[in-house]
């Protein structure tokens, strides 16, 4: 048949139901993402209202007092360190967790038990000693807990709005950068320091909304291989009516002659069975036993050895990881809780305790333009990985600058570059970290690349000056973002290398 004059079908029509779950992307999804903006607002600004504290201390001591000798001055970098330890285990726990709204109320209520536990630090009490240890460490199991579940539900209710829904997910977590320091000031100005930290889990009554509205989908599956039949789909199949006749000549003849041969007895003229009708058996198959269910949400592989994740510790690759990784959140640790405090202890003009709160909205302001920019990110490996080298070397260049600026425009600009640091690789880090392991080869690393990363943060216990400090996290970003750069050119200059 010439290609002219082949069969083309348009507007093909079909009240049949399609195979596979029924994508929710609406309804009650709405209500659990509210739920997830909160506690996007809420946990995640917690570790920027703890740089508003470690200001409220410096701004009645003295310029060179250490970083790490007070009781509560400890308490964030546990936070962020465990944050990270944490994340392997609480993935586990997330995944095998069959009621997400118990898990994430579980983990709001650590991030409050360990912000009390910071607070009751400054009384003096009995086990204060315990508590600043502990306080930290619980906040940051917390966190990894309730932003995980919160991430995986976000994932399994919205498929064609994902995009969408993740760039108000980033917006709400500049939000909360920008807004949740200004409550924290007002506490401690009005309140002092042991009241006002004690006070401070009341700002994660948002998140404990939210948590309450969490809850898995409810996906409207269908059997397996198996066409479902509603009843106005039976309604339609064909009926046989006293004035209509159907004439099939052919397989009247057929189905006699069966019928001959099978019982010997002939029956009166035969009604050809209803497609649709009960019992009919048209277009369907029996279910195999050992079937896979191909319509699961996609999660990192829960049989991961841990002889397969040694293996990835040869790695270059997965190596150059842990500096970027180890960079990333130093980063956002040394702007958010170090910067304030430095702005007022080295003289760049500010004075009181509510500029240095600017100085943390100016980084949540930052933070926005990327968050938002997000729905529009690169589609390509290669640009992805530039991307996100880009972002890492703007932090680098930010935290420079802030320890060698000695005027208070300069340092608002640096703030403000961190910030768009620190939302851009919030962005691009899981596309990128997949780009360059793999799908299988990043679930299998991610557990070994948390936990030393969280082991590495560690190490920042023992640095007790804050320019140092800042120093190691922008040169740690520089060597980490100059492989994500350099890499891809590489790459293309090989490709092109053999045409010339």
């Amino acid at each position: 048949m010439p290609r002219t004059q082949r069969l083309r079908l348009d507007n093909v029509v079909t009240s049949m139901a399609e195979l596979g779950p029924t994508i929710p992307d609406g309804g009650y999804s709405w209500l659990v993402f509210l739920g997830i903006i909160m506690i996007q607002i809420t946990v995640p600004s917690v570790l920027s209202m703890y740089g508003v504290v470690l200001s409220y201390l410096h701004s009645d001591s003295e310029p060179d007092i250490y970083l790490w000798k007070g009781s509560v001055t400890l308490t964030p970098i546990l936070f962020i360190a465990f944050w990270s330890l944490a994340d392997p285990w609480s993935r586990t726990i997330v995944n095998l967790a069959t009621v997400p709204r118990f898990v994430g109320l579980t983990g709001v209520a650590l991030l409050a038990i360990g912000i009390l536990a910071s607070g009751y630090l400054e009384t003096g009490g009995v086990g204060a000693y315990l508590a600043r240890l502990s306080a930290g460490a619980v906040m940051g199991i917390g966190a990894s807990t309730v932003l995980l579940q919160s991430e995986n539900l976000l994932r399994r209710h919205f498929r064609t709005r994902l995009v969408l829904v993740l760039t108000l997910k980033r917006i709400s977590f500049s939000l909360g950068i920008a807004m949740m320091p200004g409550y924290a000031y007002i506490l401690l100005q009005n309140t002092g320091l042991q009241t006002g930290l004690l006070l401070l889990s009341t700002a994660l009554l948002p998140g404990i909304l939210g948590a309450c509205a969490f809850d898995a989908p409810v996906l409207q599956r269908t059997t397996p291989y198996r066409l479902l039949i509603s009843e106005e789909d039976n309604e339609l199949s064909i009926r046989e009516t006293p004035d209509e006749t159907l004439s099939f000549p052919n397989l009247e003849e057929e189905f006699r002659n069966e019928t001959e041969e099978n019982d010997g007895t002939t029956t009166g003229e035969p009604i050809p069975t209803p497609l649709f009708s009960e019992g009919s058996n048209s277009y369907s198959y029996d279910e195999p036993e050992d079937d896979i269910n191909l319509f699961v949400t996609p999660s990192g592989s829960s049989t991961t050895t841990w002889l397969e994740e040694f293996r990835s510790l040869r790695l270059i690759k997965f190596w150059s990881a842990v500096v970027t990784w180890f960079s990333i959140k130093g980063c956002a640790f040394s702007l958010l809780v170090l910067s304030p405090s430095m702005a007022m202890t080295q003289g760049q003009g500010f004075t009181t305790l509510g500029q240095s709160v600017t100085l943390t909205t100016v980084i949540g302001l930052g933070t926005f333009l990327p968050g938002a920019a997000s729905i529009w990110s690169p589609k390509t490996a290669r640009w992805r990985s530039v991307y996100f080298g880009t972002m890492c070397w703007l932090g680098s260049a930010a935290l420079w600058g802030i320890v060698s600026s000695s005027k208070h425009v300069w340092f608002l600009l640096w703030a403000f570059v961190g910030g768009v640091s620190i939302g851009g690789c919030s962005v691009a880090e899981e596309s990128a970290l997949r780009d360059l392991l793999g799908a299988k080869g990043a679930n299998r690393a991610l557990r070994g690349l948390s936990t030393i990363v969280g082991l590495a943060l560690l190490f920042l216990i023992f640095i007790e000056d804050f320019s140092t400090c800042l120093r190691i996290v922008s040169i740690a970003e520089l060597v980490g973002g100059g492989y994500w750069i350099l890499t891809p050119c590489f790459g293309a200059l090989r490709a092109r290398w053999p045409q010339r």
